[in-house]
């Protein structure tokens, strides 16, 4: 079976603390690099959260944008993602090591009959 490129969009604000087990749960998650990108949008973070980000990169994009909740980061985020599936993730959680490849698999087959 083909593997569809997946984008993980990580909103976040003020998760200093988190952010990066967020990210490196994705990353560390066994699914190829090659095969997703990690999107963080940063809904205006006033702490350290930007700068963690930031080690991550070229990785990991991180979008910046002024505070305005959780929807309009994600609002934001959608029209950056290329993937054919876009997963979402908040900024202070992370996913179990399976997780992406899992939701890529049920995934999948639907994306492709649906175009």
């Amino acid at each position: 079976m083909a593997r569809s490129f997946v984008s993980v969009l990580i909103d976040t604000y003020n998760h200093e603390r988190f952010i990066e087990q967020a990210i490196v749960s994705v990353a560390g998650a066994g699914f190829p690099a090659a095969d997703r990108e990690i999107i963080v949008v940063d809904d205006g973070s006033t702490d350290r959260t930007p700068e963690i980000v930031k080690k991550f990169e070229p990785r990991v994009r991180l979008l910046r944008k002024e505070n305005g909740g959780q929807a309009s980061a994600f609002n934001a985020g959608i029209p950056e993602c290329k993937g054919e599936i876009i997963a979402f993730l908040d900024g202070d959680d992370w996913w179990a090591p399976e997780k992406l490849q899992r939701v890529a698999n049920v995934l999948a087959p639907n994306s492709r009959s649906a175009s």
